[in-house]
């Protein structure tokens, strides 16, 4: 499975590669993983739903989680 997220895609926070994408009604939200952690638990408990590839950052090859 390839990729949800590309080289093109930065975070929202501090503009870095993201590996975490969250939607919710129609809105995207990018973050990088250090801002991905640092937001996760709130966007989950709001409804977002979470895609995690920061497996990426190490080169690990499992596809994305979804939360």
């Amino acid at each position: 499975m390839s990729p949800i997220l590309s080289e093109s895609d930065h975070c929202d926070a501090c503009g870095t590669q993201a590996f975490v994408k969250a939607t919710r009604d129609g809105q995207v939200l990018l973050f990088c993983g250090h801002h991905g952690r640092q937001h996760r638990v709130e966007l989950v408990a709001r409804g977002w739903v979470v895609t995690d590839e920061m497996h990426r950052i190490e080169g690990d090859t499992r596809t994305a989680a979804h939360v």
